[in-house]
Formats: structure tokens, C-alpha cells, sequence
């Protein structure tokens, strides 16, 4: 973060990295979620949720939204809101003009959703009807307006089309937008957003025969990122972004007390959630030769996609992803919370061994018997514990290629496992921060053996 010519202002840049490759931008995507982080840090620390110097950065996020949303740019202007979104802007807040992947979708989704949660804190300390009504409702109306109408780039900047992980997010956007709206009786716009919602929720869980936009299919069994390059035979539909796409939008402390009109599918149990991981796993563990140092344990190093060839400057073979490798450890953390605070049971089936095989060795068929672990039992606190364990093998990862002091880059080398890419990107300390965060939730909940309780 720095200061930039618009006075007291904080920017938060992707990475110092100005030169192969030169990421040293205000991107949307990446600001909000490094701000939503910040936000769990306050939430977390009861003691210093007035953190001055947070709250700083947080007030000069939002009052940066209002000034790039109303800034012209190679996506659009102002009047049309095609310009928010534009995916990145130079640190001094002047528009991108050069070529780059856009428009971008995800970005103003994620934006809203970050800005409604300080707005929703206990005591935030900005003009709340001023921040709604000049910022949030735009990005809000922006995913309203154009989730569907035409497709944007996917979070990598790569493919244009319909993406899981854009579409999770604007699915987040209009819950969180439409509950605010009709608690501060913005009726008509609540009702604009609670209908889109719907319509997207639809799209996201129908087959592509009865309308949907083709993320699940009865052809594989987890999710498929981009439909359209699947269908062209350029890749299977796996991909990271699945994973962090539930990640940003399904939190199972909240969910406790949901408002079932606005449940958000594919959470931390979806069985083509679980799938696309483990079959993630299962596919990197092999493509990339790092993840045979025995060092590694039971940790395996993951990246994007099995198709990717960005080696983080450049296209000849992709690599391992801190972000995706802490990602991986998260997901695993809250899918044992989210067992554990709804006390249900855990059960394994032929439909999603595959996620437990690392940890149990059990191969099912179709048409096997399951297994089933009641809570509460010893067993299944045996297992947890055993999943537990499993997930923080990528954590390990994550420590063992770490540049020293703590520094991370985007990639760690597939051969190697020396960092690439993008020095010290903000997304990977946010991956990785975020991760020991539930970690230590989920730690706070287990003790071994029958006698456990809550």
C-alpha cells in the first residue's frame, strides 16, 4: 500500500513487482479481497477492532471505489456503468488504457460485498446511507444490469465468457445487496436485486439442457469453471477458482442463522465442490514433479488449472500457486467447522470418496456401501482429526517454498519449488492468512477422543 497524488490515500497494489512482470496496479478483484481480510482481522481481534491505522485503509478503500467508479476507461464511463468494469488502474488512480482482458465482472461484486461488510459492522465509522447510496448500489446495480447481458474475462484475465467464479460472486453480491436494501427500505431496488438473484441462483444449479449455464453437467462429477472452454475440448472444467469461489461466499459461522431465501448453493459439503478439489489434488499431485519431494509429506502443491501454461512471465508450463495451495487448506478447515458446528455427520459414499481417499485409502464403486461417521463418536472424532491433518499438509507446502522471512511470490517453480513470478503478491498473504484463521477456529472445536464435545 502507498500513498498516492490524491492526498492521504491508501492503494492497494498487487505486488511491488513493476517488471517481469509488472503487477504494480490497483486491481478491483484483487483490493477487495485483501480489504475483506482485513475486516476478519478486526472481527477477529475484539480488543482492536478500532484499529486506526485498518480502518485508515478501509475508509481510503472506499472513498478510492467512488473515484474509479466515476472514472472513464477503456471499458466504459460513468453514465452506462460499463466502466466499473475496468479490472485494474495505475497506483496514481489514472485509468489503464493499454491492451488487457476486460471487462472483468467479478470485480463490482466483490466490491459490494466487501463494502456492506464494514457497513454491517457494529460501529462503522463513515456516512453508511452516503457509502451505500454513491458506491455499493452502483456496483450492485452493475451486476444486476450485466451478469448475463455480456460475458466478461475470468479472475485469471484469460478467457472471455461465463465463469463458476464470477457468477458465485454476483450471486453473493445481490444476497447481501437485497438483505441491505430492505432493511434500510430501499424496496424497489431490494426487489431488482432479490428477482436477479433468483434468476442467477437458477443458472448456476441447472444443467444447460433445462437452461443453466452449463457449470454442472451430467457428463463429470465436480464443477466446471468455464463452460465454454469445455465444450470447445480445451479443458476439463477444473480449476482453483471453483474452490475460492465458495470460499468468498459461504461463511459457516454466519450460515448458522441464514435466511433461507437467500441460501447461496455449492457450499463447503457439495459433493461437486468436494470432487473438484480432490480432483484438483489428484491431478497436480502428478503433473507436478515438486509434489514427489518426500519432504512434502502429505502436502501437495497446487495451481490454477492442469491446462495452464503462465509460468509467471511468460507461457511454457504453468506452476504451483501459493494462493491455490493455501486455498486447498482453508476449504478443508471449513468444511470440518461447518461438520462440526451443525453437528451432522460424516458420511463417505461411492459419489465423493474421492476427497477422503488421500486420508483413507478407501476406493468405493458405484453401488458400494458407504461408511458413516455419526458426530460425536469416537470415530468421528478420529477422523476429523485425520482431516485435519491432511489439510494442514498444505500449509506445509506453503512454509517449505516460502523465500525466507516469510515472502512469497505468485509461483513456486514446478520443477524446483523456488518462488516465480509476481514478487510478494498481496493475494498470497491474504491465501495464507486467512487460512491459519480458520485453522485456529477450527482448532478451538476439537478435542480427540468420545468424551469430545463442543
Amino acid at each position: 500500500m502507498l500513498e498516492n497524488t490524491r492526498g492521504k490515500q491508501h492503494v492497494i497494489i498487487a505486488s511491488p513487482s513493476q517488471a517481469d512482470p509488472d503487477y504494480y496496479f490497483h486491481w478491483t478483484r484483487d483490493s477487495a479481497i485483501t480489504i475483506r481480510t482485513l475486516l476478519n482481522v478486526l472481527e477477529d481481534d475484539i480488543e482492536n477492532s478500532k484499529n486506526e491505522t485498518i480502518l485508515s485503509i478501509v475508509h481510503s478503500y472506499i472513498d478510492t471505489a467512488y473515484h474509479l467508479q466515476r472514472l472513464p476507461n477503456p471499458s466504459g464511463d460513468f453514465h452506462d456503468l460499463k466502466g466499473l468494469g475496468e479490472p485494474k488502474f495505475h497506483v496514481d488512480l489514472t485509468a489503464f488504457d493499454a491492451a488487457w482482458g476486460r471487462p472483468q465482472r467479478d470485480g463490482p461484486a466483490l466490491r459490494a460485498i466487501t463494502i456492506l461488510a464494514y457497513l454491517s459492522t457494529d460501529n462503522p465509522q463513515v456516512d453508511v446511507d452516503k457509502v451505500y447510496r454513491d458506491v455499493v448500489k452502483n456496483d450492485l446495480e452493475y451486476v444486476a444490469r450485466y451478469w448475463k447481458l455480456e460475458d466478461g474475462f475470468d479472475l485469471w484475465e484469460e478467457v472471455q465468457g461465463s465463469h463458476f467464479f464470477t457468477t458465485m460472486v454476483s450471486l453473493k453480491a445481490m444476497a447481501v445487496g437485497a438483505q441491505w436494501a430492505q432493511q434500510h427500505n430501499d424496496v424497489e431496488f431490494a426487489h431488482l436485486l432479490t428477482s436477479t438473484f433468483t434468476e442467477i441462483k437458477n443458472s448456476l444449479i441447472d444443467e444447460e439442457a433445462k437452461g443453466g449455464m452449463g457449470f454442472v453437467s451430467v457428463q463429470v462429477d465436480h464443477i466446471i469453471e468455464t463452460p465454454k472452454l469445455y465444450h470447445e475440448g480445451a479443458r476439463g472444467g477444473l480449476d482453483i477458482a471453483t474452490i475460492l469461489a465458495v470460499l468468498y461466499t459461504h461463511n459457516p459461522i454466519l450460515e448458522q442463522d441464514h435466511n433461507d431465501k437467500y441460501i447461496i448453493p455449492f457450499n463447503f459439503t457439495d459433493v461437486r465442490v468436494l470432487n473438484s478439489l480432490a480432483s484438483i489434488i489428484e491431478d497436480m499431485d502428478q503433473r507436478y514433479p515438486v509434489n514427489h519431494n518426500a519432504a512434502l509429506d502429505t502436502g501437495v502443491a497446487l495451481g490454477r488449472y492442469p491446462e495452464d501454461v503462465y509460468n509467471g512471465n511468460g507461457k511454457t508450463l504453468g506452476n504451483p500457486w501459493f494462493l491455490a495451495t493455501a486455498a486447498a487448506s482453508e476449504f478443508i478447515y471449513r468444511f470440518l467447522y461447518t461438520l462440526i458446528t451443525h453437528q451432522s455427520p460424516l458420511e463417505i459414499s461411492p459419489v465423493n470418496h474421492l476427497f477422503f481417499q488421500p486420508i483413507t485409502g478407501i476406493s468405493m464403486a458405484q453401488g458400494d456401501d458407504g461408511v458413516m461417521y455419526e458426530y460425536g463418536a469416537a470415530d468421528f472424532w478420529d477422523m476429523v482429526n485425520k482431516i485435519f491433518k491432511y489439510a494442514d499438509g498444505f500449509l506445509r507446502v506453503v512454509k517449505l517454498h516460502e523465500g525466507g522471512g516469510g515472502h512469497m511470490s505468485e509461483q513456486m517453480n514446478r520443477y524446483s519449488g523456488y518462488m516465480e513470478g509476481a514478487r510478494d503478491l498481496t493475494w498470497s498473504y491474504g491465501a495464507l492468512w486467512n487460512a491459519v484463521r480458520w485453522r485456529n477456529k477450527l482448532s478451538d472445536l476439537i478435542k480427540p477422543g468420545p468424551e469430545s464435545k463442543l
